[in-house]
């Protein structure tokens, strides 16, 4: 007999599974076939056909049958994980073919003899070669080897001439046969490297300014540019000088309007209170002039007075709930000491954290530098190391745990130097900076 459901070949299973024929006890679906037969029935069943160390893996869209991960190189420890080309897959990992080289970045190399890579993978040797996977840098010609590093002491701007001699990179200078030098064309000013074809200080060479009437320096030559105009000896732009506004013949602008705008004497704030122009936005003069922005009302946007976000009016005045102590997320909510306000709520102050319990209560402390909370709260430092400094608990330095305290070696005639060296207790015997009559030096 047979069951009438199951698989009656590998076809109709799922990708990766195999239909094995089992024997099943007779049951409500199993029909009788062969007449005369009782009490198992042939059930075909799909199972998962990968063995150990392959998985179902293909294309996306199409089959997939059982690859073995350790060896696959477009499935190499996974599914779609190929090995870049010139890598084989090997116990499900990309190696290089040849097997004293090592994958670094996109490339094959030979650790041992890489200038690029010598000894690990991004460990370059610069000026130097590769020997044996140890940086050599290579005799004469201004190699030497500084920080670890071979570099050439007659080009390396940060070690000319010799290692740690920089130059000033940033100033315009730059390495070049072991001496600080000016980079590309620009030439040495009074110390400073400039460009003598555009510094109007030194134009077309050292100490040459430019006059009033020329003040810009174009390919060495000092110029008043197209948009200037030459004014009483001065190169001014006429549609912005406040002094030679529109023509070198116009007055200049007033205190009523004192900009100089597309050649017209303006006030942007258009806003002019006793013959002054008053600034944008000028609380003093915000809704006219002399009507100043009140306390509840203390900014000026576009005329009008308003207490601006996240403000709030508490007791007259706009306070900025966000961080005022007293009005901590809404009008008075003060935060009791040592607590602060901050995003709206009552805190510790950073860095301080909020500790809770024991004879002290509810209390904001540094776990970084209090001894009763070093590290976290309610660790209490002991005797012999009653210091707390970044959260650990240690003597200062100059002392020494002696007897389980810590003890000032310095200055402890019972302990000068070293736990347990003492003194000669005669007069004129101290304990000065560790040292003593009879007691060896630490």
């Amino acid at each position: 007999m047979y069951d009438e459901g199951g698989c009656g070949s590998d076809d109709d299973c799922l990708d990766c599974e195999r239909c094995v024929i089992q024997d099943v006890p007779v049951g409500p679906t199993v029909r009788m076939v062969d007449e005369g037969s009782s009490g198992t029935s042939k059930k075909g069943v799909c199972v998962y056909a990968c063995k150990e160390g392959e998985m179902c893996c293909g294309p996306g869209g199409s089959e997939k049958t059982c690859v073995n991960i350790g060896n696959s190189e477009d499935n190499c420890g996974g599914c779609d994980n190929p090995c870049p080309i010139g890598l084989l897959c090997i116990d499900g990992k990309c190696e290089c073919r040849n097997m004293e080289e090592t994958f670094c970045g996109d490339e094959c190399v030979n650790l041992y003899e890489d200038w690029g890579n010598c000894g690990g993978c991004g460990n370059d040797c610069g000026a130097g070669t590769c020997v044996n996977g140890d940086c050599t840098c290579s005799p004469g010609g201004g190699i030497e080897a500084c920080d670890g590093q071979c570099v050439n002491t007659n080009s390396d701007p940060y070690n000319c001439r010799g290692c740690g001699i920089s130059c000033d990179t940033f100033g315009g200078e730059t390495c070049r046969n072991g001496q600080c030098v000016c980079a590309g064309t620009l030439t040495r000013c009074d110390g400073i490297c400039v460009d003598t074809q555009s510094d109007p200080q030194n134009c077309n060479g050292c100490g040459r300014p430019c006059p009033a009437n020329a003040p810009f320096c174009q390919g060495g030559s000092c110029v008043c540019p197209p948009e200037g105009t030459i004014c009483d000896g001065y190169c001014v732009n006429l549609q912005a000088s406040p002094v030679y506004c529109g023509s070198c013949d116009n007055p200049p602008c007033t205190p009523d309007k004192p900009a100089c705008v597309n050649g017209i004497c303006t006030c942007e704030s258009n806003v002019v209170c006793n013959g002054v122009c008053m600034p944008r936005n000028d609380p003093s003069n915000c809704e006219g002039c002399g009507i100043p922005c009140t306390p509840d009302k203390p900014a000026c946007v576009n005329g009008n007075c308003i207490c601006p976000s996240p403000g709030q009016v508490c007791d007259g005045i706009c306070v900025n709930t966000g961080n005022d102590p007293n009005n901590c997320g809404g009008c008075d909510r003060p935060c009791p000491p040592p607590y602060v306000c901050a995003g709206l709520e009552c805190g510790c102050p950073e860095p301080q954290e909020y500790c809770s319990g024991g004879s002290g209560g509810n209390y904001c402390a540094d776990t970084q530098e209090d001894p009763n909370n070093c590290g976290e709260c309610g660790h209490v430092c002991p005797a012999n190391k009653n210091v707390c400094e970044q959260g650990v608990c240690q003597c200062l330095p100059g002392y020494a745990v002696c007897d389980g305290l810590c003890t000032g070696i310095q200055h402890d005639s019972d302990n000068c130097g070293a736990c347990g060296c003492t003194c000669d207790p005669r007069p004129g015997n101290p304990c000065v900076y560790g040292f003593c009559l009879g007691c060896p030096p630490p």
